[in-house]
């Protein structure tokens, strides 16, 4: 089968959740035998300038196709709209994608698409169908600022791109049931099946470690042998700094002796340590911190994105203690490793037992990581993609027209 994944970003080298998140996908469809190509546009901030599209290898015969245009750019630049939702994202595609890229579009048999930005342009070129990623209301995340920069009308687009992209798809692809009916409400019922698909995780590279690794890892990182330690990892993201400020004003204050929190990545600035509390900055390796950590926490309040750090905090085995906001997007329950509290005494009614017994501890461990495996990982998320790429159509698709045709105009 040929597959065209369409991504409103570049994704290597992966630098986010998200880039990981369409990267994995992709390789594991080409493991089995499929050919994908990657379409991504835009640059990130840390690449440098190119004035033109252009195509790189990335590895084990998957190829990324940037599609750029510099006027966008600039303006994007100049005009401080880089944070903005790319609603426009098609119409570029349609004026600067190269005839390269039109081609990997007429001869796919499918399309993945990434956000609803792309959609209209895969829609208007693939023959197939076309798979919608679709895991955050981005016209609900982004309101205030399409409203600031564009007004109404620009609130009115957006939502009617991405009220199409839901309505057309041939699969949809959400976090959980709660998106679905969110979505449905805002846009209506969809055109075809919508699969639940949580986010994803390399369970091989995740892992629980071992008691030999656990105090291994404490020696490293200076922590005691004997406290019960907590785990919070995070970038310098303002909903993980709210979350910060949360353990160091609630949560540390009111825990007991025993309770050690491990703060880890450049959600801390710079390293930090004080009694029951290390925080250590920005790290290249956070895998010692989840290796010493008996159990982790996810207390935030807002944000969007991949909420990778419970995907990571699972497949290593660790009981994850989190607000509602904070697991959005997992099933949770003993059964599923992952206990919710809104209260700082629900907290620490969660908290004190799994420190008290380590057949607890052990017991919703290994059902954190069954769930990883079972749901979570890259594997378990590539097959049910497959799954709804072989299914039968949801509804008929033109037949396949020769490629010198492949910049038709739109329906």
């Amino acid at each position: 089968m040929k597959l065209v994944v369409l991504a409103p970003f570049g994704v290597f080298p992966p630098r986010s959740a998200a880039h990981i998140a369409v990267l994995e996908p992709a390789r594991r469809l080409l493991s089995l035998g499929h050919e994908v190509s990657l379409v991504t546009a835009g640059l990130r901030s840390f690449e440098p300038l190119h004035f033109h599209s252009f195509e790189q290898d990335i590895g084990g015969g998957l190829r990324e196709h940037r599609v750029l245009s510099l006027w966008d750019l600039l303006n994007r630049k100049l005009r401080g709209t880089g944070r903005l939702p790319p609603v426009q994202l098609s119409r570029l595609l349609e004026r600067k994608a190269p005839p390269t890229v039109r081609n990997l579009l007429q001869e796919a048999d499918a399309a993945i698409v990434e956000s609803p930005w792309p959609f209209a342009f895969a829609k208007r070129h693939v023959r197939g169908p076309i798979l919608l990623i679709h895991h955050n209301l981005e016209t609900d995340l982004h309101e205030s600022a399409l409203l600031l920069r564009g007004g109404g009308k620009a609130l009115l687009q957006a939502k009617e791109v991405e009220g199409r992209a839901w309505r057309e798809a041939d699969h949809r692809f959400v976090y959980h049931e709660g998106e679905a009916r969110q979505f449905e409400e805002c846009f209506g019922s969809p055109g075809g099946p919508t699969w639940i698909s949580p986010p994803g995780v390399d369970i091989e590279a995740y892992r629980p470690a071992t008691q030999e690794e656990r105090l291994q890892a404490r020696k490293q990182l200076g922590i005691p042998r004997d406290v019960h330690v907590i785990l919070f990892t995070g970038s310098a993201h303002h909903p993980n700094k709210e979350a910060l400020a949360y353990i160091h004003q609630e949560l540390h204050p009111f825990s007991d002796a025993r309770s050690f929190f491990l703060v880890a990545g450049s959600v801390c600035p710079r390293p930090s340590k004080s009694p029951r509390l290390l925080e250590t900055g920005p790290l290249d390796d956070l895998l010692p911190c989840f290796r010493a950590a008996d159990c982790a926490i996810n207390p935030m309040f807002s944000g969007s994105g991949m909420n990778q750090k419970v995907c990571q905090y699972l497949a290593s085995g660790l009981p994850v203690l989190s607000t509602p906001f904070g697991a959005r997007g997992f099933e949770s329950g003993e059964t599923r490793g992952i206990l919710l509290f809104s209260q700082v005494q629900e907290f620490l009614d969660l908290l004190f037992p799994l420190q008290e017994s380590h057949e607890k501890r052990t017991k919703l461990g290994k059902a954190a990581r069954t769930y990883a495996e079972t749901q979570l990982s890259w594997q378990s998320i590539t097959q049910t993609r497959l799954q709804a790429l072989q299914a039968p159509p949801a509804r008929k698709h033109p037949q396949k027209t020769p490629v010198g045709n492949a910049s038709r105009k739109p329906q």
